[in-house]
């Protein structure tokens, strides 16, 4: 199964992505910062990752970076 980690602080994106994702077979985790999404990765290592621009903790691009 691939595995998709969502980095993304609006709860609203999160609940229609994972939603939708998992409907579709995906397995999905997600986290609302850079430093969750960097620990987490360092554990278990996701297929894709889909990232928000504007985090309140870093950005997207600033993750995209460190990954």
């Amino acid at each position: 199964m691939t595995k998709i980690l969502l980095v993304e602080d609006d709860k609203a994106i999160v609940a229609n992505l994972t939603e939708f994702l998992k409907s579709e077979g995906y397995a999905v985790k997600n986290v609302s910062g850079q430093t969750a999404a960097l620990n987490l990765l360092a554990e278990d290592k996701a297929d894709l990752v889909l990232l928000d621009v504007s985090l309140a903790e870093g950005n997207g691009f600033a993750t995209c970076k460190a990954i």
